[in-house]
């Protein structure tokens, strides 16, 4: 108590009030000032729950900036007016689809990626791009539009295929036409097209049952592209392919006859039974049964395919047998596991379209049993003490996946939605011990019986809102321009007690300025900068410490330019930055040889090498002395040998040069040569060699 009455005079009252990373009006945030934020230092106070759509606000959560303070408040986020800014554009299908998807809305054909790819794919046979789209500002895209056709500008003629201007994906043409209408294709197309060149035209002999074939010309494109046959057909049959059994293209009827199924046709002669056509038992074993193998309309998954049955060797189509395939989803099962409140289900995808079917029919009750936990949570002083009872098994999609609230009115919260769902059936009220008693029987689906019944009992008696103060504590140290922040936190909840938070008058550190001078160059004045070693702040020109960068802290001195204002400097100084070893290259800088400016041109100083050693050899008695230096050297080795020897000795020392006496010696001629070397001992261990010197020889008395 002695040291809070040592500074109690000094404080000057002021409640605290938060200070959020931006603006807050009544629990409203703009997104344009949160995105700005959140692109700060600022950005770990936000924690965006949601953010805001085109027609939605979003959601945050903001924590009070003061680290000693914590408390975090939920906001609205709204997007400013200047972010719904709505024009018409076009769009890309792919775009367009895109949009839909992102955004949930549009039909059907976007309720995921594979179906708005479908969607897509199936568009742009025909249609290029989806024309006045209208697109927000804040990127929302509405389901207005007209998808428009491929540009024709660089189409040829009908029947070839083009690639579109405005996309350049590639468009079939239609399909050539004949130019007759009679039923006799061969007579009608003499007596009305161009006659004939033989053989020019000529692309076919008799077959399959045809006469020669010849070109015919196209009505729409003038091209010859397609064949007519004269009337010398011979009898070879056309060929449909492999012919299937009976059992595969057939379903055999009460009646004993046969009816064909979808996909088939049977060839007897010139007779044809198409899909659903009957044949007789008694005939069967002279029909061929063949699978349509042409396309003749591409068809989806929602639309049927128009295929019929084509001849492999001429490409005739036989007649009679075109059918409409009944359109249908090629679909990929998914099994969804039982969760505690769902029982598991296949969920079907098709892999060509994305539509997604979920079959709910199992036929087992498979749902998982709920297992329950209890945790009372205690009071506090602004809140009253409850149980939280969760389900440890349940999935994170289960409808109680948080658990329930009961609190001590009895009232029961789901605490994934947030709403109240009952109100728990008391058991026990007791007035004196101020307690009650609650009955839980389970979530909705669930139903808990005898001993498994869940009974809480809690204080009735409601949280006071009242803190009890703990000692004054420091909030927050002083900074240069900040005082020292004290307050008291509640002694049983931690929370702080806004009202009790002071500032310690003349607590403030002040800001500790070093200066940093510049000289004059030739051409300019010199300056100077005072920087601030504690927040790095800068002092500006106008004496105020609030600049944050160097070029509004620069203060001109009154030193002169070395020659005059606007002078340029004469760049013609090398000066050594860094010099060169034997292990690494050095660096020299060109500088003003008056002012002594930086040109900004560097160049590289060679690595030094190690000299040539240089010896002197004096015979002594029984010994011999060698002397030894070399430039850049940190270290010796002496190769000594006596005459007729056949190998050499050697001696190493490190010195910056040698002399070094070989004693106990026999009498005799001997021969000396030394290698200098450096080595980096502070670094890798390098080591560089000079080149050996020249061999002298001493006799030894």
């Amino acid at each position: 108590m002695t040291m809070v009455a040592s500074f109690m005079p000094s404080l000057a009252f002021a409640g605290h009030s938060c200070v959020y990373p931006v603006t807050v009006t009544t629990n409203t945030v703009k997104w344009a000032d949160l995105k700005a934020a959140l692109k700060t230092d600022d950005a770990k106070y936000i924690n965006v729950e949601k953010e805001p759509t085109h027609n939605a606000a979003g959601v945050a959560y903001l924590t009070c900036k003061e680290d000693y303070c914590g408390e975090v408040k939920k906001v609205s986020v709204l997007r400013d007016k200047a972010d719904h800014v709505v024009v018409q554009r076009d769009l890309s299908l792919q775009e367009y689809a895109d949009a839909m998807v992102a955004q949930k809305t549009g039909d059907d054909n976007f309720k995921n990626t594979t179906a708005a790819a479908y969607w897509v794919k199936t568009q742009s046979k025909t249609k290029c791009y989806r024309e006045n789209v209208n697109v927000c500002s804040c990127g929302y895209v509405g389901v207005s539009g007209t998808n428009v056709a491929h540009s024709t500008v660089n189409k040829k003629y009908d029947c070839a295929d083009y690639t579109c201007s405005k996309c350049n994906a590639v468009i079939e043409g239609v399909e050539h036409e004949a130019n007759t209408n009679t039923g006799d294709f061969y007579q009608g197309y003499l007596r009305k097209a161009v006659a004939l060149t033989i053989p020019a035209d000529k692309v076919s002999e008799p077959n399959c049952g045809k006469g020669t074939g010849y070109k015919w010309t196209c009505k729409h494109c003038g091209e010859k592209v397609a064949v007519v046959y004269t009337v010398d057909p011979k009898t070879t049959a056309h060929n449909y392919g492999t012919a299937v059994d009976k059992s595969v293209a057939t379903e055999e009827q009460a009646s004993g006859a046969f009816k064909v199924k979808e996909g088939y046709v049977g060839v007897q002669g010139a007779t044809t039974v198409n899909k659903d056509g009957v044949v007789d038992a008694n005939v069967i074993s002279t029909y061929k049964f063949y699978q349509l193998n042409h396309v003749k309309t591409e068809g989806s998954c929602t639309a049927d395919t128009v295929k019929n049955l084509k001849c492999e060797t001429c490409g005739e189509v036989r007649p009679n047998t075109e059918q409409s395939i009944t359109a249908k989803h090629d679909y990929v099962e998914t099994k969804v596991p039982a969760t505690c409140d769902s029982r598991s289900k296949v969920k079907k995808v098709c892999k060509v379209c994305g539509d997604e079917v979920e079959d709910n029919a199992t036929t087992a009750d498979d749902t998982k049993a709920h297992s329950y936990k209890v945790t009372k949570v205690a009071a506090t002083c602004a809140d009253d003490e409850y149980y939280l009872i969760e389900c440890t098994t349940c999935a994170k999609d289960c409808a109680h996946a948080k658990g329930v609230k009961i609190d001590k009115d009895g009232k029961v919260y789901n605490l994934k939605t947030g709403n109240q769902i009952y109100v728990a059936d008391a058991k026990v009220v007791d007035t004196t011990a101020k307690t009650a008693t609650y009955i839980f029987t389970g979530f909705e689906e669930d139903s808990l019986k005898g001993t498994d019944v869940i009974e809480v009992t809690l204080s009735t008696v409601a949280a006071s809102g009242d803190h009890k103060p703990g000692d004054k504590v420091l909030l927050k140290a002083a900074t240069c321009e900040g005082k020292e922040v004290w307050g008291k936190k509640c002694v049983n909840c931690g929370k702080l007690i806004k009202e009790t938070v002071t500032e310690k008058a003349n607590t403030a550190l002040g800001h500790d300025l070093v200066k940093t001078e510049t000289a004059a160059t030739c051409g300019s004045y010199g300056f100077y900068t005072e920087q601030c070693s504690r927040c790095g702040l800068y002092k500006n020109a106008d004496g105020i410490v609030n600049a944050t960068d160097l070029e509004h802290a620069k203060v001109v001195k009154t030193d002169k330019p070395v020659v005059k204002e606007g002078a340029k400097c004469t760049f013609d100084k090398w000066v050594v930055t860094k010099d060169s070893t034997v292990f690494e290259e050095g660096v020299k800088s060109l500088e003003c040889s008056v002012c002594g400016a930086d040109g900004n041109a560097k160049t590289v100083i060679a690595k030094k090498t190690v000299a040539k050693a240089s010896n002197t050899v004096k015979a002594g008695k029984k010994s011999f002395n060698v002397k030894s230096s070399a430039a850049n050297a940190t270290g010796y080795r002496v190769y000594y040998k006596k005459a007729g020897a056949k190998s050499w000795k050697s001696y190493t020392k490190k010195t910056a040069s040698l002399s070094k006496t070989f004693s106990g010696l026999s009498k005799g001629k001997y021969y000396v040569k030394v290698k200098a070397y450096a080595k980096n001992y502070a670094g890798d261990g390098q080591v560089v060699w000079g080149a050996t010197s020249s061999t002298k020889s001493v006799k030894v008395k």
